[in-house]
């Protein structure tokens, strides 16, 4: 998937659904007790716990509160224009027009514009409301701050189900605003509109939520460089504390590991010697244990571990040899 930057935001809970698809466990192969064949260096590593667990819950998502919109309307001269784009998704392109009020007062964009596209010796391409990309709705806009507007181009239509080729591309676009005046966007990149000009209402993003301290860990892993089928690997994960400041590790965070063979455990952290805190700039070794299915296949295996909080994913991976017995 594209990298999309907002307001088209990436969904984490498709991830920890494939990663909860990846198998359901190898876990019930590796009791508490069980002792690595291999190992990294256990020299100020906290030891491995065995302590199963599912994948957390994802939050259900709050409510947006709603947000006002009865400042009086903006007009051509209270705006100026900037475009962002192209953002790609499923046969998707999506241009966003960026209008920030530069009056002195407060003003508001709603609903959908009047919005011509226009080319030396092309036809008017007249833009129809509604597109496949969401919006955080309108809000009132400050003087300094921006609403958007999204002009969106797709490769698939009835006219070419194919796809079809490259069509020739429009580089301007007349915004008729509905407070009155107008705004003439420059589209350096072009709008290939061989299905037609599609729009999103005008809009403001919101601010993105605060992110739980945890995401800022830093994740790295010693791996030995080999290991049997059917043993039991031991490795080190390594947590950095980048910033500033403590995190918190309280509740302790769920890990997944899931080998390419596949063998996937959920576990919890070990993080009672840690009293529930990383400090500033400082590393914590976890000692981790993974059994490798017998069946794995001699050669390179990828090892993959994540650190999981509700609504965040971050991790490492690397390679071990798998040597037959």
């Amino acid at each position: 998937m594209s990298a999309c930057r907002r307001p088209v935001r990436a969904c984490l809970a498709g991830v920890l659904v494939a990663l909860s698809a990846v198998g359901c466990a190898s876990r019930a192969g590796l009791p508490a007790g069980s002792a690595p064949t291999s190992s990294a260096d256990a020299v100020g590593v906290i030891p491995w716990v065995h302590a199963a667990t599912s994948a957390p819950t994802q939050s259900p998502p709050t409510p947006p509160a709603p947000r006002s919109t009865d400042a009086r309307p903006c007009t051509g001269v209270d705006v100026t224009e900037r475009v962002d784009g192209p953002n790609g998704a499923g046969g998707h392109e999506i241009h966003y027009v960026w209008l920030r009020n530069v009056s002195t007062s407060t003003c508001v964009l709603l609903g959908y514009p009047r919005v011509t596209a226009t080319g030396a010796g092309l036809p008017d391409v007249t833009g129809t409301d509604g597109s496949f990309f969401p919006t955080d709705g309108p809000a009132n806009m400050a003087p300094g701050q921006e609403s958007l507007l999204g002009l969106e181009t797709d490769s698939y239509c009835a006219a070419h189900p194919d796809g079809g080729g490259d069509g020739q591309l429009y580089h301007r676009v007349d915004v008729a605003l509905t407070g009155g005046g107008r705004v003439l966007v420059a589209v350096k990149d072009g709008l290939d509109l061989k299905c037609g000009l599609r729009l999103t209402p005008f809009s403001v993003p919101r601010p993105a939520p605060p992110r739980p301290p945890v995401t800022t860990l830093q994740v790295s892993l010693r791996l030995p460089a080999s290991v049997q089928p059917g043993a039991v690997l031991g490795y080190v994960v390594e947590l950095t504390n980048p910033t500033s400041g403590p995190v918190a590790l309280t509740p302790c965070p769920t890990y997944v590991q899931a080998a390419s063979a596949p063998a996937t455990d959920t576990e919890t952290l070990n993080c009672a010697p840690l009293d529930g805190t990383l400090v500033a700039h400082a590393t914590a070794r976890f000692e981790m244990r993974m059994l490798v299915p017998r069946a794995t296949p001699a050669g390179p295996m990828t090892l993959k571990w994540f650190l999981l909080a509700p609504d965040f994913l971050g991790g490492a991976q690397g390679s071990v040899d798998v040597v037959a017995r």
